[in-house]
This record gives C-alpha cells, structure tokens and sequence, in this order.
C-alpha cells in the first residue's frame, strides 16, 4: 500500500480481499484498531494500487457509532460477498427465550445488526440493515426475542 497508506498501514489488518471485487479492479482493506475493537474499512481502486480509497467507513448508519464491540460481546466482522456486496456484522446483544419458573428468562444466541452495502458505479451505498439471530429453534422462535420482550 506503500508510505501513503498512513492509518491504513498503522492498524491491524483483519481482511485483504482482492478477489470479491476484481471485477471491478477494487480490494477490500479491513483493518481493526483501538481498545474497543473498532472496524474501518477501505476499498481501493486500480486494483489496489491508488493511494487513496475510493471508499470507506467507520461509522455504523444513523449515528450508531463506530463498528466496535461491545461490553461482552463477540467482535464484528465485514467482508465482500460473492455478489460484490460489503456486509458488516456488528453483535448488538442477547436474544432470550423465556422460561417458566424456576428455570427464568436466559440468553440462547447473539443476535447481530447486519449491513448491506452495494457498488452504484461511483460508491458503496448502504441498501440493507436488519437484525439477524443466529440461534434458530421451531420450540423457541428465538429470532425475534430480545430481554425486553423474551420469547414464549
């Protein structure tokens, strides 16, 4: 990336990907930093070799803050799927099943924000966001539980 590459080459680099997106003569940088954790990511052109991405992001949409993990939770990841879409995945907290006594309420799985962002010819744009559970059970329907309002 060469001595221009500054905050690109001082973090942690998580993800190289010149495969997803050579179509499109791009490389997907993912790099990790901070006490927290926290994802940028960097998308260069001409094949990787521009000395400035043509794009990248720090920050979740809608003021959420950085992609960084929280307080006891596994770390996100991003990545450029086979589509040529970037995902990111940032954990956002338990989903829970309720039980009856005296067993209680507990956590089953992590639930997660997942973002879809898509190549318009010029930049990636975000086209998707969704919450995605990762613990799936025909008994509990844990996909839509959260400990405010915990599975039947």
């Amino acid at each position: 990336m060469g001595a221009d590459a500054g905050e690109i080459s001082d973090a942690g680099i998580e993800v190289v990907d010149a495969a997803s997106l050579r179509d499109r003569r791009q490389v997907l940088f993912v790099v990790a930093g901070g006490n927290g954790h926290c994802l940028s990511l960097y998308v260069i052109g001409n094949g990787g070799s521009d000395k400035k991405p043509l794009w990248e992001l720090s920050q979740l949409p809608h003021n959420a803050g950085g992609i960084c993990h929280g307080k006891m939770m596994p770390y996100p990841t991003a990545f450029a799927g086979p589509n040529g879409e970037i995902v990111v995945q940032v954990p956002s907290g338990a989903a829970w099943v309720k039980r009856g006594q005296p067993l209680g309420d507990y956590p089953v799985s992590t639930a997660m924000k997942v973002y879809r962002y898509r190549w318009n010819g010029k930049t990636y744009r975000l086209t998707a966001s969704e919450r995605v559970v990762t613990y799936r059970s025909d008994s509990f329907n844990a996909e839509k539980c959260t400990q405010e309002n915990p599975c039947p």
